[in-house]
C-alpha cells in the first residue's frame, strides 16, 4: 500500500489505566515557516545572535520529516547571516535540511532597525520573519520618512 498523509494513534493500557496520543502525518512540502528564539537583538553586541530555524512544512503545517531539501537564507536590515559549515549538508546561507529542518544565526550590526530574514526553497512558499535590532534612545534607522526637508539649497 502507497503512503499517504493521516492521522497516527498509540493507544496504551496498563493495570486498568489507558493513555494515548495522535500524530498526524504529512502531506507534501508546501512551505516554508521561519521562527526565532530572540524578537529582538542589542545593536553593536557583537554576541548579540537569533538562531533561525526553517521548518519544511505541509498545506496544514505539520513538519515533512523526510524533507531533505535545500534552503537558502537571505536577510535585509541590520544584522548579518553567519555563514554556517556543516558537511554533507551544505556551506554558507544555503543548507540542506534534515529531517524538514535546517537552523541559521543571525548576529547584531551597529546599525538599529528591523531585520528581514527570508528562506527560499525552490517549488516551495518563502518563510520569512523580522527581528528588532535596538539600542535604547538611538532611532530606528530603517524607518522610512515621508518627508525630506533641504534647507539652504
Amino acid at each position: 500500500m502507497a503512503y499517504q498523509p493521516g492521522t497516527l494513534k498509540a493507544v496504551a493500557r496498563h493495570e486498568g489505566k489507558e493513555i494515548s496520543d495522535e500524530r498526524q502525518t504529512a502531506g507534501v512540502p508546501y512551505r516554508l515557516v521561519l521562527e526565532t528564539d530572540a524578537k529582538e537583538l542589542e545593536s553593536g553586541n557583537l554576541e548579540s545572535l537569533a538562531y533561525i530555524t526553517a521548518r519544511i512544512v505541509d498545506e496544514k503545517g505539520t513538519v515533512v520529516p523526510g524533507a531533505e531539501l535545500p534552503i537558502t537564507f537571505t536577510s535585509a536590515g541590520p544584522g548579518e547571516l553567519l555563514q554556517q559549515t556543516w558537511l554533507g549538508h551544505g556551506t554558507g546561507w544555503t543548507l540542506t535540511s534534515v529531517s524538514g529542518m535546517a537552523q541559521m544565526a543571525l548576529r547584531a550590526t551597529d546599525r538599529t532597525g528591523h531585520a528581514t530574514i527570508s528562506g527560499y526553497c525552490p517549488g516551495l512558499r518563502m518563510g520569512r520573519i523580522e527581528i528588532a535590532v535596538q539600542t535604547p534612545g538611538k532611532p530606528d534607522e530603517m524607518e522610512y520618512k515621508e518627508k525630506f526637508e533641504v534647507d539652504n539649497l
